[in-house]
């Protein structure tokens, strides 16, 4: 069976069963209704502690309630308390039955408030635990009218609860919903939990605002090794949840993970996420993230094709086989930052790589931007998984129509270069100064050696000067006509040199100052002293004091 996310699972699965109770309770006595509910519960094979209705607040209080699963895939349900204030069971009915619902006209008031505690669903593949869900001002829309042309074969097919739900969903309203002790348990496997999860304004699968506490998963590696995960807070804005509702009820989710494809049209449109605290532990060792932040998301209809990332904090402790040659440098962890913006214009058909910054504490800096052309196979890759992709020859289309218009990449030294001229020097058993005179004597001679290759030159001639001065180091490709990333690629697998000379490739030292590095002077031909004229004075004279005439000249 598809599956929606947990809290809209939990949404759908509170919201039906207070429908389906609410289906029986027309007006009537206090005890009257009550008596109803006992009937029903008791036809569905479910029992209860006890149920209070007061139709003088309208409100209903069932305690203990359990109702048992239906059938294959069903969960069963266990609720301590369950109280619905301000329901109106007319409007569920014309909303909600397949039967009526279809001549709905306006929107309905489902019920003031839904208030649970101490929730169990469990069903064949996990137990969800909930210590209490809370729901506010609920209403629902009329089934979206059809375009000219009356009924349809597919009209007429019965619906499955899968549709019905995401139905139901796409229709639903709520000013707020909250849940809170929440608990997730695979059969096979450890639990997740968070400690509280409040949306704000649910509206047909849109969310204005989300927020979720102290986030925990347990689990294991293919070795059977403990892992975890967990997150201090995540917080969303404008999250459209209505394509994934849709593909869980058209029954289009993939079954399996090798089945989602590279671009699913199902995704959901992300406004702005920012997630806080976060911290993974493994064998290989632990990464701690202070904050991880996706915003200014860019749509072509639910294709994402632009937006920016920020990593903060992101802090790895390295296990002894991997971090040995960094702390030999003088490490004892990767402390990083990156981030990165990326923007389509759909007109021009371009995606630019705006920026691309890599920073890592008392190492350097990488910068990065990049723009490619005749960027159009978004929709032609809509659904894909990847085997899809090779096996239609999709990937290889890609790479002959996407051009590459320009790229540049900078580094910026910190400490990391002189670090690893100081270690490999004592490696070789001689001073920083000579290890880096040795390497700047060959570059050079090699500079010399491809004088007739502008990029070997240039780019021997500034790694040179970058060795003796560390400061940024930049890679510049600006083609005069942009080639093809298939050609980029044959190229520089074929013949790496003609691959410079095309994409007009250049290496340039900035020096630690930022300004470029003056190249290194070629040697000249040896000339004979000039002879001075007779009237000069000796080379080891006084200079003559100036006169006031002179004394105001500029130098």
């Amino acid at each position: 069976m598809k599956r929606i996310p947990k809290f809209l699972v939990i949404l759908g699965a509170a919201a039906a069963l207070a429908f389906g109770l609410f289906f029986v309770a027309q007006q009537g006595t206090d005890r009257g209704v009550a008596a109803i509910l006992e009937s029903d519960i008791a036809k569905a094979g479910g029992r209860y502690e006890s149920i209070d209705y007061k139709s003088s607040g309208n409100v209903l209080t069932i305690r203990g309630l359990e109702l048992p699963a239906t059938g294959p895939g069903d969960s069963s349900v266990a609720i301590g308390l369950l109280r619905i204030t301000g329901a109106n069971p007319d409007g569920l009915e014309r909303a909600l039955d397949p039967a009526k619902a279809a001549g709905a006209s306006k929107t309905e008031r489902l019920f003031g408030a839904l208030d649970i505690e101490d929730m169990h669903i469990s069903n064949e593949k996990r137990d969800s635990d909930f210590k209490t869900v809370m729901m506010r001002d609920a209403t629902i829309a009329p089934p979206a009218r059809k375009a000219e042309g009356g009924l349809t074969v597919d009209d007429l097919k019965p619906r499955t609860r899968e549709a019905l739900i995401a139905d139901a969903l796409l229709r639903l309203k709520l000013s707020v919903l909250t849940l809170d002790g929440v608990s997730v348990t695979p059969k096979d496997g450890s639990p997740a939990t968070i400690a509280r999860i409040a949306v704000d304004k649910y509206e047909g699968g849109a969310i204005a605002s989300l927020e979720a506490n102290e986030i925990a998963v347990d689990g294991a590696d293919a070795e059977g090794e403990p892992i975890s995960l967990t997150a201090r807070r995540l917080r969303s804005d404008e999250l459209d949840l209505a394509p994934l509702i849709r593909a869980s009820g058209d029954g289009s989710l993939p079954r399996t993970a090798r089945d989602v494809p590279l671009l699913p049209g199902w995704m959901p449109k992300l406004g702005d996420i920012v997630v806080e605290g976060i911290a993974a532990t493994s064998p290989e060792g632990s990464v701690t993230l202070d904050r991880i932040a996706m915003t200014d998301a860019q749509y072509v209809e639910n294709i994402s094709v632009g937006g920016a990332l920020e990593l903060a904090g992101l802090h790895l402790t390295l296990d002894d086989e991997t971090g040995a040659e960094l702390r030999a440098l003088g490490y004892d962890e990767l402390a990083l930052d990156l981030s990165y913006r990326i923007r389509y214009d759909e007109e021009a058909a371009t995606s630019r790589i705006e920026s691309l910054v890599l920073s890592g504490r008392d190492m350097g800096q990488i910068k990065g931007s990049a723009e490619f052309g005749n960027v159009t196979f978004y929709r032609d890759v809509v659904g894909l998984t990847l085997p899809e992709l090779l096996r239609g020859g999709q990937v290889v289309r890609v790479l002959q129509s996407v051009r590459l218009n320009g790229l540049e990449l900078a580094y910026s030294d910190a400490s990391l270069a002189r670090r690893v001229i100081a270690h490999s020097a004592e490696q070789a058993g001689v001073t920083p100064q000579a290890y880096v005179a040795d390497l700047v004597a060959s570059l050079r001679s090699n500079k010399e050696t491809y004088a007739s290759d502008p990029f070997l030159a240039s780019a021997y001639d500034a790694v040179a000067s970058f060795l003796e001065n560390p400061g940024t180091l930049r890679l510049k490709v600006a083609p005069e006509t942009p080639p093809s990333l298939a050609e980029v690629a044959t190229a520089m697998i074929g013949s790496p040199l003609l691959a410079t000379r095309f994409l007009n490739a250049t290496v340039e030292d900035f020096g630690p100052d930022g300004a470029p590095a003056p190249a290194a002077p070629t040697p000249a031909a040896t000339q004979p002293a000039e002879t001075p004229p007779a009237d000069a004075p000796p080379a080891d004279a006084a200079p003559a004091e100036a006169g006031p005439a002179e004394a105001g000249a500029a130098p």
